[in-house]
């Protein structure tokens, strides 16, 4: 049956229904793999879906880490944190410290900038942080640092939608960085050191918007790429420092990597070069770019906004809950029956019709003709047969005597209902012989 209450019922049950089978989608796939975040399966402008295939292609077995675990057998790989997620520095710091120990023991990493929080609740996340935490330190740099110059480099700018209008492809772009510049800035870059074994490295091609530079005090990098600014000061775009037995490689630019600037200038051998440092396998590091806790739903509750909605939600489904549920208390005593046995019924109904005046020719008259109907029924005659020679015939074939008591009593019925004054006795006597005729 249709009503408020059913209806409420299955609006609850449906939503219960959907979100169970929407965190159970969630669940069941690998993070990552819907290609929207900016990591190595990334597919948009920001993600970096393209180098992770380039390695691939060049014979570079690739594996993503969506936690960061590395052991002594690994030293033949490069560990690559690539735009790390500011946020989840500052609340996840203890694998970078066990990465740092790993670089002490001979590995090789390669860092980049961090990225920008930009979720709703990144001010408050931010201003809960007392002491931040810089990943170049925790990786023991402590006196390498990240500094976003307001010099421009010097270099030819260009807008890539504009100029690259005969590549559709690049025409995405245009949907993608709707609120970011699409202009870039062609750099002519130097090698030093180390770096100058890396072949096939020119000019790279960099975000006209965002120049970030490395400075140093100690210790000395073993390798640099450098380019000149329009003032005609040397900047660092890249450095390789030594950390124990190991080395760190530290990138200011990490969109040189991503899926829209990677086939651009010389970025894509540069990346190559930075990701492998000359090793001959690389770890994707997956978890700072928040792919664990993506796969989560869960950890959506250890933010204020979701958390305030999922304890509203409960409290809300608390509070009707409360107000439809049942309480029982203790058992009810056993109601009288109200409603009269059928010998209680007959007895009431005689007392009132005999009340009244002539009512007992009319209970005579209605036993009489309950009687014939009686015995009409029982010897197969129709129900309506009112004939007293025909029933009395019919009885009897099977009960002469029964047939005769009834002849009798219906005559003697008659006799009393056609007299109108006859006395309560004559009708009670008569109301007995009929009564008789029923029984065997």
């Amino acid at each position: 049956m249709l009503s408020a209450r059913n209806v409420i019922s299955a609006v609850v049950v449906l939503v219960v229904l959907s979100l169970g089978s929407g965190l159970w989608m969630l669940f069941a796939n690998t993070p990552g793999d819907d290609g929207w975040g900016a990591d190595s399966m990334g597919v948009r402008a920001s993600g970096f879906r393209g180098a992770h295939d380039t390695l691939l292609a060049l014979g570079v077995p690739v594996e993503r880490q969506l936690i960061p675990s590395v052991a002594a057998a690994d030293l033949d790989a490069t560990f690559v944190l690539w735009a790390p997620l500011d946020a989840i520095v500052q609340t996840e710091p203890a694998h970078i410290a066990r990465l740092a120990e790993w670089v002490k023991s001979g590995g090789r990493l390669t860092v980049t900038v961090q990225g920008d929080d930009k979720s709703l609740f990144a001010d408050a996340r931010a201003s809960i942080v007392k002491e931040p935490k810089d990943v170049l330190t925790e990786l023991g740099l402590p006196e390498v640092f990240f500094l976003k110059t307001n010099v421009m480099p010097e270099g030819n700018v260009v807008d890539l939608v504009d100029a690259a209008a005969g590549r559709p492809w690049r025409k995405l772009a245009t949907r993608w960085l709707k609120e970011a510049s699409t202009k870039v800035r062609y750099v002519p870059v130097k090698l030093l050191g180390d770096c100058r074994e890396w072949t096939g490295i020119k000019s790279v091609c960099l975000p006209e918007e965002e120049t970030w530079t490395i400075t140093y005090d100690a210790p000395q990098p073993t390798g640099r790429i450098t380019f000149a600014d329009v003032k005609g000061e040397e900047q660092t775009l890249a450095a390789i420092f030594p950390v124990g037995a190991g080395e760190v490689a530290v990138m200011a630019a990490p969109a040189v990597a991503s899926n829209w600037l990677l086939g651009e200038a010389d970025n894509s051998p540069l990346t190559m070069q930075l990701m492998t440092l000359g090793q001959s396998r690389v770890l994707v590091d997956e978890f700072y770019h928040g792919l664990t806790i993506r796969g989560n739903a869960l950890w959506l509750l250890t933010q204020p906004g979701y958390a305030a909605l999922a304890l509203a939600i409960v409290a809300l489904l608390g509070v009707w809950i409360w107000r439809s549920a049942l309480f029982l208390g203790p058992p009810l005593d056993d109601r009288p029956v109200s409603r009269r046995s059928i010998g209680e019924y007959l007895d009431a109904m005689s007392r009132f019709l005999l009340r009244g005046r002539g009512s007992s020719r009319l209970v005579l008259a209605e036993v009489r003709s309950g009687a014939l109907w009686s015995m009409a029924d029982g010897a197969g005659l129709p129900p309506d047969m009112d004939d007293v020679d025909r029933i009395a015939a019919a009885v009897a074939r099977r009960d002469p005597q029964r047939a005769a008591r009834l002849e009798a009593a219906v005559k003697n019925a008659d006799d009393v209902l056609s007299t109108p004054d006859a006395k309560e006795v004559t009708i009670l006597a008569a109301l007995r012989k009929v009564n008789d005729c029923l029984s065997n």
